[in-house]
């Protein structure tokens, strides 16, 4: 049985290899072009994309502010993807571009602004616009196909419609040709292998009965096959009075061979002349595509070309007419048996060759693409048109409502002015969860979405365009060279170094989340400290810096920082509420041990953290100045124990020496505005620092 069942199976198998049809590949049927692929096309039809960068912020800020990836589980759960309304993959690669290359240039950013406002204010220009690019997006797919890296089997399929010989390659720009060539193979080969075959069989009786005018019947006929096919000298002996034989076996195998090979034959050409027509339908529906793209794209071109001058294009281009075969009617008509199959495939050649002459309105359709997209961001609601200050000496920010585009459900509004009248710089406190981190990271996507798409978050939004633009968050450690803190003072050190040689007319803003809370509190606030203190020095840069250490706070007093909050409330029954509102003022708040309690942790445990940490903050209070630094100027040559000088000689509540250049103990240098605790002990001529 199971024998049987195997020669059925091979048998099968046979009949499937041999008579199974041609398969077409699903990416043919449907220009299927997956993710990195198209990041591949897009690249070769944008190739200058990526020369004309501004440089104003790097890789970590678009790591950090997660513009194009997320940094959880969800990597596509980004910024950009939150924001990007195109209706094209080239309008939202290009976008992408936009977005991660701001400009300083007020010019481009005035433009861009001007196209966006006369596509929000002008209805019927904006219905126009997105008409025409719901269209293209039906057929960009087709059109984008002339780029897609085809397999082996997909090129094998089309050079099925082409001829491959080289001498006859020449002829695969000839219409004509192509069109007898494929109808040939689609028509009249499939019929002459049903015919010829018959007429073979049926000839001579045919020439016979009446060419010779022979009384033969059919009958007769078949019995002379019979004996022909055992063999022509057993007709010398037939006598069809005497004939009453059957078929034999050997007749019977031999008429049965010819006709697998007949039906497997004429299976063959039948299967060759559907897979060519559906080969040579493929391409007509593609180039039908690519004709509406190319029409729609002119009709756009028509609509918005001259609105886009030379500012306010993203990428260069020059429309101009091409292609004008694909204005055929045949074009606009659906594939049929009897399509010019010549001038379809002359049409597709000519486009695969010439590609490149589409570039242009490719990169004029995603411009076009982009700025509906970004229109149609602002008409979103939340969004404003920011101001650009280019004559003030000084960077400013101000900042009215802004909020972090990705919470569109639950949108959190504040705003905030730092320099104009106030500080270049400001330090946030606040309890864990709070909003600190959003804030700044929301402040500084406002900032690059205005020197990028010319809008931003919020209601008024004016800046002084800034040359740099830097963060410091989630700054991940090098295994085996460098700790988490050496990193964090790595980057800083790197941005300081970057401001020294910044002209004074170019700007910089700066963020850092938590800032150095990798090491132990002591030398976590003593290196937060000196590095605010050293960004501060820069009359050029607006810095932002989040933390938990409260000593942090004292550097307002210098008045170069600006102390904000953002505090917690309770409801009745004492549970946290989160507003999220960014207020000014230094936060006492701590709830770090009370979200562990909430998590599960042994009382007993979180008991005693709770004591401790009240121990600590007590001894804060204790130590923390009361007023604002007082200065008292000292003899430069003045001399404490012949050991210890303190230059600038400045004296503050007569325990803390803050000294330009101080020297202590020859060894240790406090820079400007350095803040020796309350707790140092001056004993008339020693400095002692045992907390710093």
């Amino acid at each position: 049985m199971d024998s049987d069942n195997d020669i059925r199976s091979i048998i099968r198998n046979i009949i499937n290899k041999v008579f199974s049809p041609t398969k077409i590949p699903d990416e043919m049927r449907q220009v299927l072009i997956g993710k990195s692929e198209m990041e591949i096309i897009c690249n070769l039809i944008f190739p200058d994309i990526n020369t004309n960068q501004n440089n104003i912020i790097n890789q970590d800020v678009k790591i950090d502010l997660e513009i194009f990836e997320g940094l959880g589980l969800d990597k596509d759960n980004s910024i950009f993807s939150n924001i990007n309304l195109c209706q094209t993959n080239l309008g939202g690669f290009l976008l992408k571009n936009i977005l991660g290359n701001p400009t300083k240039d007020l010019d481009t950013l005035l433009a861009r602004q001007n196209i966006i406002k006369k596509i929000v204010n002008d209805e019927k220009y904006y219905q126009d616009i997105t008409t025409s690019l719901n269209a293209i997006k039906e057929n960009e797919t087709n059109i984008l196909y002339l780029w897609k890296v085809l397999d082996e089997e997909a090129k094998y399929l089309i050079s099925m419609v082409y001829f491959q010989n080289r001498f006859l390659k020449m002829f695969n720009n000839n219409e004509l040709v192509l069109k007898l060539y494929n109808f040939y193979i689609i028509i009249f080969s499939p019929l002459h292998g049903i015919l010829t075959p018959i007429l073979m069989v049926l000839a001579p009786f045919i020439f016979i009965k009446f060419y010779l005018k022979k009384e033969m019947s059919i009958s007769l006929y078949f019995k002379l096959l019979r004996v022909a096919v055992s063999g022509i000298s057993n007709m010398v002996k037939f006598d069809p009075n005497k004939d009453k034989s059957d078929w034999s076996i050997s007749q019977m195998v031999s008429l049965l061979m010819w006709l697998v090979f007949y039906i497997h034959a004429l299976y063959s050409n039948v299967q060759l002349a559907k897979t060519t027509n559906e080969i040579i339908n493929i391409l007509h529906l593609k180039l039908n595509g690519m004709s509406k793209l190319v029409k729609d794209g002119n009709n756009l071109y028509d609509i918005m070309g001259n609105d886009i001058n030379e500012f306010s294009k993203f990428v260069k281009y020059d429309v101009k007419p091409n292609f004008g075969i694909l204005s055929n009617p045949i074009f606009t008509q659906e594939p049929s048996l009897f399509s010019n199959k010549g001038l379809i495939l002359k049409t597709y050649t000519s486009l695969t060759k010439k590609k490149e002459n589409l570039l242009d309105l490719l990169r004029f359709i995603a411009t076009t693409d982009a700025y509906i997209s970004i229109s149609n961001l602002y008409k979103s609601g939340g969004y404003c048109f920011p101001e650009y200050d280019i004559e003030s000496v000084k960077p400013y920010i101000d900042a009215k409502d802004i909020w972090y585009p990705i919470l569109k459900n639950k949108v959190i509004k504040n705003s905030i002015v730092i320099g104009n009248q106030n500080p270049l710089n400001v330090l946030i406190t606040g309890p864990n969860a709070g909003g600190k981190s959003t804030f700044i990271k929301s402040l500084s996507l406002s900032i690059i979405f205005s020197q990028s798409l010319g809008i931003s978050t919020g209601s008024e939004f004016k800046i002084t365009p800034f040359s740099i633009i830097n963060t410091y968050l989630n700054i991940p450690d090098c295994k085996g060279k460098e700790s988490l803190f050496e990193a964090e003072m790595r980057r800083s050190l790197e941005h300081i170094n970057k401001m020294k040689e910044t002209p004074k007319e170019d700007f910089s803003f700066v963020i850092m989340d938590e800032i150095f809370s990798s090491t132990n509190p002591n030398e976590g606030v003593a290196g937060a400290y000196a590095i605010g203190d050293r960004l501060s020095s820069f009359q050029n840069s607006i810095c932002l810096i989040t933390s938990h250490y409260s000593y942090l706070t004292n550097m307002e007093k210098e008045g170069k920082f600006k102390n904000y909050k953002i505090p917690i409330s309770r409801d009745k029954d004492n549970k946290i509420i989160y507003n999220y509102k960014l207020m000014t003022g230094v936060s006492n708040q701590f709830i770090a041990l009370e979200l562990l309690e909430k998590k599960g942790f042994d009382k007993d445990l979180i008991r005693k953290a709770k004591k401790i940490n009240q121990q600590l903050c007590d001894n804060i209070e204790k130590v923390r100045p009361k007023g604002k630094f007082k200065k008292k100027v000292v003899n430069k040559e003045k001399i404490i124990d012949n050991k210890e000088i303190i230059d600038n000689k400045e004296i503050i509540d007569n325990k803390e020496i803050i000294d330009n250049k101080e020297i202590i103990d020859n060894k240790e240098i406090i820079d400007n505005k350095e803040i020796i605790d309350k707790k140092e002990i001056i004993d008339k001529k020693e400095i002692i620092d045992k907390k710093v």
